[in-house]
């Protein structure tokens, strides 16, 4: 005898079982994303694989002196708060017009932006979004190293960017969007957005016998206190 507490199936509504359904589907998705996420720290060396995106960088990375890293198009790379990407070597973040390559934080407002040091001259971003850096507010002096550039700082790094859009950076010194010390990069056809700096440079602050040669780019809604 059946059960009389039990509803049949088929007297449930469609609409009610078709609920169910997704809600299913969807956990099951979520959990699989989830799963798929490529945890890394410390030096990093070799390839970023789409396959293997989205990686989430869990504490300070390095691609060390003499070592290359490559990042496949449509690779997303997410940070935990404050944890910066520190090139020593050469990074080459190649996307394309249809894919691009993501910097951006994971689940929180900021992270440490991408810093080169005496980065190969090959190294290369093109069709990169890099967004919400954050170096430096808070006390010392504005012409800190440590204290520039919220997206992207670079210290003798002759680097290419291009076809990138470099936005919401923040500064508490020079340099919310870029900060270059001391080198020459190429910077072609890129939006520079929204970025913000403490004191000088807004989007971009050149310092230390700095130059920069611009191309095609577009500067939009900068801000320098």
């Amino acid at each position: 005898m059946l059960n009389s507490n039990l509803t049949p199936l088929w007297f449930i509504p469609s609409n009610f079982i078709t609920t169910i359904f997704l809600t299913v589907l969807f956990s099951i998705f979520f959990a699989s994303y989830l799963s798929a996420q490529t945890e890394v720290s410390g030096e990093v060396e070799g390839e970023w694989t789409l396959e293997e995106s989205p990686y989430l960088v869990i504490g300070e990375i390095e691609v060390p002196n003499r070592e290359t890293l490559t990042i496949e198009a449509g690779v997303e790379v997410l940070f935990v708060e404050d944890v910066p990407f520190i090139v020593f070597g050469q990074l080459v973040a190649r996307g394309t017009e249809e894919d691009s390559i993501i910097f951006v934080p994971n689940d929180n407002n900021s992270w440490g932006g991408l810093r080169f040091y005496s980065s190969d001259d090959d190294t290369r971003l093109s069709y990169c979004v890099i967004e919400s850096g954050r170096r430096g507010w808070g006390d010392g002096e504005p012409n800190n190293m440590d204290r520039s550039g919220g997206n992207i700082f670079l210290l003798n790094s002759d680097i290419l960017i291009e076809h990138s859009r470099i936005s919401f950076g923040s500064a508490g010194g020079f340099g919310g969007g870029i900060g270059v010390w001391r080198s020459q990069p190429v910077i072609r056809d890129c939006i520079i957005s929204e970025n913000e700096s403490g004191s000088q440079g807004g989007g971009v602050n050149l310092s230390d016998e700095a130059s920069a040669t611009f191309q095609q780019c577009q500067f939009i809604e900068n801000i320098a206190h």
